[in-house]
């Protein structure tokens, strides 16, 4: 049976229920080390009738259902054979095991492979033309290659120097290293899907807490936590990520920059235990920052959200009505605060319409890298056309 579904999320909020997921989805997970030159692209082309002889053509595992492979059909149209001792085995390549597989074959992000659909007068690719394509780079690597296999597909192939970290490993280290450091440390929530796992733990330490509630005291009157969230990747979407948030009404924002440790380069647990030692310090540099913001004016309040917004990637018509919004709420007495927490009203917004987790995540990033960094290079006045 199928941990995760192809394009869903789970959401956990019971911590016991999170844990048994993450230790079911990283015993389930295959990771399979081959010479990238013995990987062999094979077209999947949109013809159930032939189950059967697509099967037998790849080779396929006996565990990958007819459904793995019809999915697959309706998106990619490829799949992957991969050497082990006994010969090859096909799987269905799932949807973000691409990206890397086209790194692998040294053709980065290349539009022609990666197009879909037709789109600006480039028409798509046949699957049977990426598959001779790919394997024309695949030959040319002599080295080792990482395969990620799990829920009956290809999810990544990566690089050699890939080193893996088990998320069900990773969250008692952030527990017990919070707990080490902050009063009141409490799982809150966790997700999983196919390019990113998370957790949640939220921090009711009195001390911890209090610069924050003072900073947004005018911003909100609901009470204020701060949350330390963890953020990795198998598939080689992020690093084992530590980002410093709070939660306020319900909603986690991201404040400041996270701690990252790349699956690379033989990093390890302890490499990974030492950051979760740095959170204190993490929101110690954030609410610091903050202080600045808040006694930081903007001259141009519409125009530096709007600026702000587009470079993060939010909605463009949310983004007007809260720059006009701002601008009549605070006018000349907007702080960069202010900027920052209509910046997360749109992104409240636009949450119920965002298809995944990992571009909620992305998005959230985007927000407090830019806001965390320069702002003021962003204040000037803006038309978004």
């Amino acid at each position: 049976m199928k941990n995760l579904k192809e394009n869903s999320a789970i959401a956990v909020a019971d911590e016991k229920e999170a844990m048994e997921l993450f230790e079911k989805v990283d015993k389930d997970t295959i990771w399979h080390s081959c010479y990238t030159y013995e990987l062999e692209a094979k077209s999947i082309e949109d013809t159930p009738l032939f189950m059967e002889q697509i099967r037998e053509e790849m080779k396929m595992d006996g565990e990958v259902s007819d459904e793995s492979i019809q999915e697959n059909m309706q998106s990619l149209n490829l799949g992957l054979k991969v050497p082990f001792a006994n010969g090859y085995v096909g799987y269905p390549l799932g949807d973000t095991a691409f990206g890397t597989l086209i790194q692998r074959a040294g053709y980065a992000n290349s539009p022609a492979l990666v197009a879909l659909a037709d789109k600006n007068q480039q028409k798509r690719m046949a699957s049977s033309l990426k598959a001779e394509v790919l394997n024309h780079g695949l030959n040319c690597y002599t080295g080792t290659c990482l395969v990620m296999i799990r829920d009956e597909k290809v999810r990544a192939v990566l690089s050699d120097n890939y080193s893996p970290m088990a998320f069900s490993n990773l969250v008692p280290i952030l527990k017990s290293g919070l707990q080490a450091q902050f009063r009141e440390v409490y799982f809150a929530r966790a997700t999983v899907d196919h390019t990113l796992s998370s957790a949640t733990f939220v921090i009711k330490d009195q001390e911890a807490n209090s610069k924050f509630r003072a900073i947004f005291a005018s911003n909100s009157s609901d009470t204020i936590y701060t949350s330390c969230k963890l953020v990795s990747s198998d598939v080689g979407a992020s690093g084992a990520n530590l980002y410093p948030c709070i939660v306020v009404g319900g909603r986690e924002l991201m404040i400041g920059s996270c701690l990252s440790l790349t699956h690379k380069d033989g990093h390890t647990i302890a490499n990974f235990a030492e950051n979760v030692q740095k959170v204190f310090s993490l929101f110690k540099d954030a609410s610091e920052k903050l202080e600045q913001m808040e006694n930081t004016p903007v001259a141009n309040p519409a125009g530096c959200l709007m600026r702000l917004a587009k470079q993060a990637g939010l909605s463009k018509k949310l983004s007007i009505e809260a720059g006009q919004e701002l601008e009549g709420m605070y006018g000349d007495t907007t702080t960069q605060v202010d900027v920052y927490w209509y910046l997360q009203d749109v992104f409240a917004k636009m949450e119920p319409d965002i298809p995944s987790e990992s571009r909620k995540i992305m998005l959230q990033e985007n927000i407090a890298r830019i806001c965390f960094g320069d702002m003021e290079s962003y204040d000037l006045p803006f038309n978004w056309e």
